[in-house]
């Protein structure tokens, strides 16, 4: 009988991973900027939101694998989710700067559990063979999340005020935890392990990797939250067709699929790292420029 990858259980962990970046990436491009303006305060001083909720990530990180062993892992990764939303849900009521570094620190802490016990339900419900398959699918949805989140968000701050953005938040998150309380996990007996302890969450080995990812992440990341100032100003080259700055965005995420498959790329990682980074860069320099698109220069 042969074993199947994409199981019932193996498409809802997916999908709930997808809502849960969609979920919290909504947010990203517009959360700084809304803030600032409610506050009276400057971005630069709302921005720092961003280095709280990546220090609740990292605070947690520690701690993940004594959870997902003392407790059943399906309910760390509902309840975290929860949390997660509970905490989007809050910024509807944000009145000073100390309650919004609190609240991005709580979503931080709750996001870091809910990944990493998303990671392992994923892993638990995949057969052992098919568990390298499986991980590229459900880090593809993340990133499929991140997009589709992106998008949204600009969107909904441009058209609609910002507690619609932060209801389609909400309601996505609460989506994606109920998608994860319809997932089957069979049993796995507890291991002991120590309360803090850097087990399934950072090996001395991943620490080059880990900041190579960290550097290729960071000029995106620092261009999120001024996407949606230029977003409706792009137009090909000289001949003035408006061209939607994700609809380039998508078409180069499908691309990216495609060139991953290649058979002159297949299991050749490294070659596959080297030829991101090296588009990222062209990419960059022709938004800075302002060329193929007619966007001001950044």
């Amino acid at each position: 009988m042969a074993v199947k990858l994409w199981t019932v259980h193996f498409m809802r962990i997916c999908v709930a991973n997808l809502l849960l970046f969609i979920s919290l990436y909504i947010l990203f491009p517009v959360l700084s900027v809304e803030m600032a303006d409610r506050l009276g305060v400057p971005v630069a001083q709302t921005g720092v939101i961003f280095l709280f909720f990546t220090l609740g990530m990292f605070l947690i990180g520690p701690f993940h694998a004594y959870l997902v062993d003392a407790y059943k892992r399906k309910y760390v990764c509902m309840f975290s989710f929860a949390t997660m939303v509970a905490a989007t849900a809050g910024y509807a009521f944000v009145t000073n700067i100390t309650e919004l570094i609190l609240l991005s620190t709580v979503q931080g802490l709750a996001f870091g559990i809910a990944t990493t016990a998303g990671i392992t339900l994923a892993i638990d419900i995949t057969n052992a063979t098919l568990r390298s398959a499986g991980n590229v699918s459900f880090s593809w949805m993340a990133r499929l999340g991140m997009i589709i989140g992106i998008v949204l968000g600009v969107w909904l701050y441009q058209s609609y005020s910002f507690k619609n953005l932060l209801s389609v938040s909400v309601i996505t998150g609460a989506a994606g935890v109920l998608m994860v309380s319809g997932v089957y996990v069979p049993f796995r007996a507890p291991i002991v392990t120590r309360l803090y302890s850097f087990d399934r969450f950072l090996l001395l080995r991943g620490w080059v990797p880990a900041i190579n990812m960290i550097l290729i992440t960071f000029v995106p990341g620092l261009l999120i939250p001024f996407v949606h100032r230029f977003l409706n100003d792009s137009v090909w080259g000289s001949s003035g067709i408006p061209i939607p700055f994700f609809v380039g965005t998508g078409i180069g995420y499908l691309a990216s699929l495609l060139l991953a498959r290649l058979f002159i790329l297949k299991e050749k990682t490294l070659r596959l790292v080297l030829v991101g980074i090296i588009l990222e860069i062209v990419a960059i320099t022709l938004l800075a420029s302002g060329f193929p698109v007619g966007v001001p220069s950044i």
